[in-house]
């Protein structure tokens, strides 16, 4: 071919289907060399003979209509040949073989993946309209049989039960495949897979807030789950640091802000432990009580302020703080309040934050389940020998109330 990759060739003992995959695979990389073509604003010359042409299209035409049936596996993982033009991203093919057999649109291979699932996960747009167009154009000419094959392609799951949204809400690029999915199929709920993802979880874990929003405006009445009982607002308080997702999915359905999972755990809580005053700051705009609620594990009752301290999230701490001034009073299941806790745990930012507090008065004397004041506990890190700046400050802080406390009695 004139100095060009030479084309496969075709010889007597090499099966149709092996012929069809090595011509397609052969001619989706001059597709992918095209695009290096141009340099320095002029063609390359030496490459003419490496494209693709009508004559290599018309060819290929003539051999798929002397063959066998198209919806016979090509590759040992039993993807026919319009998923690998699908994988390749080869519309041209795709149009020929979706006009050849428009029943291979549906064939399965070895995972249970549709050609839709193929295109949609390497994110070729093109070929997923060609496929949903080619399976409409089949509803429109069985009518009277009640059509069905788009509804059957969008909602098909593979043997992960992930659909072609799911698949699509991974790649963070297949914001377009995404709404094209979503629009032409608004009434289904989108179930969750063998993992319990639904899309709409996926995205949002994954902070892809623009699918976030696909979704929701697109989609009649998506289903919102994940793992472990969570839901979509779960996953967008704990993953990332973006916000966006959190306010579409409390404008959509305000009442998941109180929903627990398996844990007891509301997305506030989440939010304390890994998201960031950000987040908590955008849950607490929706509505403040959810600073009182409690986790609900069993003998490990706690509450966002107390999540906070225990992660070191002085930031957090200001934020539930300012927002619900009195939530310091609040104990959790072992009677501690957050400065039983600080000092617990050694924590010398958090101590010195609560002691500058108006309000460490009322927390020193407390005593937490077992009968110990925070002192008790400051006299336990002395017995092991814990010093530094931190118990200096705490003692002379201690010392300074206690007199004062004495004084005002």
């Amino acid at each position: 071919m004139g100095g060009g990759e030479e084309k496969p060739e075709l010889v007597p003992q090499i099966s149709w289907s092996s012929r069809l995959f090595s011509w397609i695979t052969w001619s989706s990389g001059l597709d992918t060399k095209l695009s290096k073509k141009k340099i320095g604003g002029k063609e390359n010359e030496d490459n003419h003979d490496d494209v693709l042409n009508h004559d290599d299209v018309l060819n290929l035409t003539q051999y798929i209509n002397d063959q066998q049936p198209l919806e016979l596996p090509l590759t040992s993982n039993k993807n026919t040949v319009l998923h690998v033009a699908a994988q390749f991203g080869n519309q041209k093919y795709v149009e020929i073989i979706l006009e050849k057999s428009p029943s291979s649109s549906l064939c399965l291979n070895i995972d249970g993946e549709t050609p839709l699932h193929i295109a949609v996960r390497e994110g070729h747009l093109d070929i997923v309209k060609a496929l949903i167009e080619c399976a409409k154009r089949l509803d429109r000419e069985e009518v009277e049989s009640g059509g069905g094959a788009a509804k059957e392609m969008l909602r098909a799951p593979n043997k992960d039960n992930d659909t072609a949204l799911h698949m699509a809400v991974r790649n963070p690029l297949n914001i377009d495949v995404v709404t094209w999915l979503t629009k032409e199929d608004p009434e289904f709920t989108h179930p969750p897979n063998n993992a319990k993802e639904t899309p709409l979880y996926l995205a949002a874990e994954r902070q892809h807030y623009d699918m976030v929003s696909a979704i929701l405006e697109n989609c009649t009445s998506p289903g919102y789950g994940g793992p472990n009982g969570q839901t979509a607002l779960h996953a967008a308080a704990t993953n990332g640091r973006n916000t966006e997702s959190i306010e579409l999915l409390l404008e959509w359905k305000p009442d998941l802000i109180k929903e627990v999972d398996e844990y007891g755990w509301i997305p506030l809580h989440y939010a304390a432990c890994y998201g960031g005053k950000d987040k908590v700051k955008k849950i607490l705009k929706k509505d403040k009580s959810v600073t009182y609620i409690t986790t609900e594990e069993e003998g490990d009752e706690k509450t966002a302020l107390h999540i906070a301290v225990t992660y070191e999230s002085v930031r957090v701490m200001e934020e539930l703080l300012s927002e619900c001034p009195d939530c310091w009073e609040m104990v959790n299941s072992k009677g501690q309040n957050i400065l039983h806790i600080a000092v617990d745990m050694e924590l010398e930012e958090v101590t010195k934050f609560i002691l500058e507090k108006s309000w460490i008065i009322h927390l020193i004397n407390q005593k937490d389940s077992d009968g110990n004041t925070p002192l008790h506990l400051l006299a336990t890190a002395f017995g092991r020998q814990i010093q530094g700046p931190l118990v200096e400050d705490l003692v002379t802080t201690l010392v300074a109330i206690c007199m004062l406390q004495t004084i005002t009695t």
